[in-house]
């Protein structure tokens, strides 16, 4: 098994562990997620294969350093290089919420948030179609039926490798959820619509009839058309997937009902806010939505309350 370290140095706001519990859904595994003893770990597929990349936080001349372990059976430099790319992709250890932070001191919903949650930075999916297919497998369910599924997409059709008594999982590829079909998935939870929603697009990618990391170089707005483009892709998807994919930084999922629910409880007293209702009062974030968006779902998955 072959070892290599390399070192990130995150942006000056940045909050390793606050980061990874999000990219966790506060728990220490969570399918293709896992934080253990402050290491976040994560599956990567390189040009050698699987390899995994493990990120620790520790402090040189009181300055915080990102250390990246990436183990394998076969590594080279570009494989390392990529994992390490990725994995602080993933973390959000580059970004920068300095102005999102400027504009919510004076907001009254949003200045306790980012009191309780600064230096948490906005998690990455590791693909685009790992996105997309997570958004579309959350739509129109609740939390606990999405994790009950993603965990078993994961498990199901997944690769996995074991690394020192502990079984990491990897998101599956187009490939595999295309041949597996929507009898498959059908079988293992999925609604039928659903299913078909899946493998449609896991088929698209896998024969190259799109290429979703290409979304990654073109403008939102062209990004959004040529996802509204695809069956099963709405409004509620394609902001999500520019969220937590894109790395966009003005998303807003106005018809997300769990987002309706808390702007109501602050701002309504209590009265769920409609879709129309949540997106117009959130132009006054405009660009900061996708921040906004990400500190108060930290809110709900945290148990925090505004």
């Amino acid at each position: 098994m072959d070892k290599q370290i390399r070192e990130i140095i995150p942006e000056a706001s940045y909050n390793f562990t606050k980061t990874c519990n999000f990219a966790s859904f506060y728990r220490s595994k969570y399918s293709t997620d896992v934080y253990i003893d402050g290491v976040y770990s994560r599956l990567i597929e390189t040009p050698v294969g699987l390899c995994l990349a493990s990120a620790s936080e520790f402090s040189r001349n009181n300055e915080p350093i990102i250390e990246v372990s990436v183990r394998g059976q076969v590594l080279n430099e570009e494989s390392v290089t990529q994992a390490v790319n990725q994995i602080s992709r993933i973390i959000g250890a580059d970004q920068n919420p300095f102005e999102f932070y400027k504009m919510a001191e004076s907001d009254p919903m949003l200045a306790p948030l980012v009191e309780e949650f600064r230096g948490l930075h906005i998690p990455q999916t590791n693909t685009v179609f790992e996105g997309l297919i997570l958004a579309i497998l959350g739509q129109q369910i609740s939390t606990h039926v999405a994790r009950i599924l993603r965990e078993g997409i994961v498990k199901i059709y997944g690769n996995a490798l074991d690394f020192e008594g502990e079984t990491y999982y990897a998101f599956p590829t187009p490939e595999s959820l295309a041949t597996a079909g929507v009898e498959s998935l059908h079988a293992n939870k999925f609604s039928r619509r659903k299913a078909e929603y899946v493998c449609d697009i896991a088929d698209m990618q896998y024969q190259g009839n799109i290429d979703l990391e290409d979304l990654r170089n073109v403008s939102h707005h062209d990004a959004t058309n040529k996802l509204i483009s695809l069956r099963g892709v709405g409004p509620w998807t394609v902001h999500w997937l520019l969220i937590r994919s894109l790395e966009y930084q003005d998303g807003f999922p106005s018809g997300d009902l769990a987002l309706q629910k808390i702007m109501g409880k602050y701002l309504r007293d209590g009265l769920i806010m409609s879709d129309s209702e949540a997106l117009n009062y959130s132009e006054r974030w405009t660009p900061y939505r996708s921040w906004v968006t990400t500190y108060i779902f930290a809110s709900l998955r945290s148990g925090l309350t505004v």
